[in-house]
């Protein structure tokens, strides 16, 4: 089974590579992280499909990353999430 983390944001850069750090510390390795970006100066952020859009709303931007997502699961977390390593599990 392949997992699909889909991630919104707009202008949280800092919040959202903490999080990016905790889904790559996870105990599994099958899934893929897509970040919505709605940010107005977007930086480049690494370990994900980033996917920059003029867009705004949450819903609007996961939709987006529903589009683009290659799992059999979908996972939807807010970029000031924080989780542990065994989320996914």
């Amino acid at each position: 089974m392949f997992i699909s983390i889909i991630i919104h944001t707009r202008n949280r850069f800092k919040y959202v590579s903490k999080l990016i750090d905790d889904i790559l510390n996870q105990d599994v390795s099958n899934y893929e992280i897509i970040v919505v970006d709605q940010s107005k100066h977007p930086q480049s952020i690494a370990n994900c499909k980033h996917i920059i859009t003029n867009t705004l709303g949450p819903c609007i931007s996961r939709n987006i990353g529903v589009k683009k997502a290659k799992g059999d699961v979908l996972v939807f977390l807010d970029d000031d999430a924080r989780i542990h390593s065994n989320f996914i599990r």
